[in-house]
C-alpha cells in the first residue's frame, strides 16, 4: 500500500502532483497546499475508479489511535480500496465527494488529558519535537491538565489553549454535524478509541485486510500510565463546555448509525 503523496499504485508512470499542479492552474483562485491536495485526491480519485477501487481516506485525528492505525494499515491491499493515510492537515472537507472515509473518535475529556500529556512529555518517541513558545507558556502557567482544565473559562488560558493544534475539537478534522450528515453516504466507518482493538478488527474487516496493532508504546505512541491523568469535577465540567460541539458531533455519528456495528 503506497501512503498519501507517492504515485498510486497501479498507474503507471503517471505524477499525480504534476496533474494536481495542472488541476489546480486551471483554477482561478490562488494555489495554497490545500487547493494542491485536494487536486491530488481528485486526480487519484477518478485514476482509482478507472481501476476499479474506491478510495478510502484513513483520517488521522490527533489522540485518537491514528499512529497505531497508520504503522498497522501501512504495509496492507485491498482489492476494493484503495486506502490512502494521511497526517493531521487533511480534513474531511479535502476528501472529494464520493469518496469514503474512515476514522476514529474519542471522548473529547479522554481526549483531551491524553493531548496535554503528549505535549508535555514532548511528542513521546514516535513524534519527538520540542515545544513551540506558546507551548513553553503554557505548561509553565499550566503544569498538569487539571491546572488547564480548570483555567479554561479565563481568556488567557483559552487563548493559550487555542494555540496548541493537538487541543482543537474533533470538529476541527471532521466539520460540523450537518456536514457530516451531509456527507453520510461518504462514512465508511467509524471506530473509537475506547474499543480500538475491537474496532480496528471491524475495520480490517470491511477494508478486506489483516493487519495487528503494534502493541509497543513507541509505535502506538501511547502515554505512559504514570502520566497525571487527574481530573477535578470543576475541570471536568469546563471541558465538557470546551467541547460542546465535539459532544454534538458524536451523538451525531451515533443517530446516523455510523458507528462500529
Amino acid at each position: 500500500m503506497h501512503s498519501c503523496g507517492q504515485t498510486a499504485p497501479g498507474v503507471g508512470k503517471l505524477n499525480l502532483h504534476q496533474l494536481a499542479r495542472r488541476v489546480a492552474a486551471r483554477s482561478s483562485h490562488r494555489a495554497t497546499p490545500r487547493t494542491l491536495r485536494r487536486a491530488w485526491t481528485a486526480t487519484d480519485s477518478r485514476l482509482a475508479r478507472a481501476r476499479g477501487l474506491e478510495i478510502v481516506h484513513v483520517l488521522h485525528i490527533p489522540k485518537t489511535g491514528g499512529t497505531a492505525i497508520q504503522h498497522a494499515l501501512r504495509e496492507v491491499h485491498s482489492t476494493h480500496y484503495a486506502i490512502r493515510l494521511w497526517h493531521h492537515s487533511f480534513r474531511f472537507c479535502d476528501a472529494p465527494c464520493g469518496d469514503k472515509v474512515a476514522f476514529f473518535v474519542r471522548d473529547p475529556v479522554e481526549r483531551f488529558t491524553s493531548a496535554f500529556n503528549f505535549r508535555k512529555l514532548k511528542g513521546l518517541l514516535a513524534h519527538p519535537e520540542e515545544w513551540t513558545e506558546a507551548e513553553t507558556t503554557l505548561f509553565s502557567a499550566y503544569p498538569t491538565a487539571n491546572d488547564l482544565a480548570e483555567a479554561l473559562p479565563s481568556e488567557e488560558a483559552s487563548v493559550m489553549a487555542r494555540e496548541i493544534m493537538q487541543f482543537a475539537p474533533m470538529g476541527n478534522w471532521l466539520g460540523g454535524p450537518r456536514d457530516l450528515e451531509r456527507r453520510a453516504s461518504d462514512i465508511l466507518f467509524v471506530g473509537r478509541v475506547e474499543s480500538l482493538n475491537v474496532d480496528f478488527t471491524a475495520l480490517c474487516e470491511v477494508l478486506g485486510v489483516v493487519a495487528c496493532l503494534p502493541t509497543d508504546r513507541t509505535r502506538s505512541n501511547r502515554v505512559p500510565r504514570t502520566a497525571d491523568t487527574h481530573l477535578s469535577e470543576r475541570a471536568q465540567t469546563n471541558l465538557r463546555d470546551w467541547y460542546s460541539v465535539d459532544y454534538k458531533l458524536l451523538a451525531t455519528i451515533d443517530a446516523l448509525g455510523k458507528y462500529r456495528q
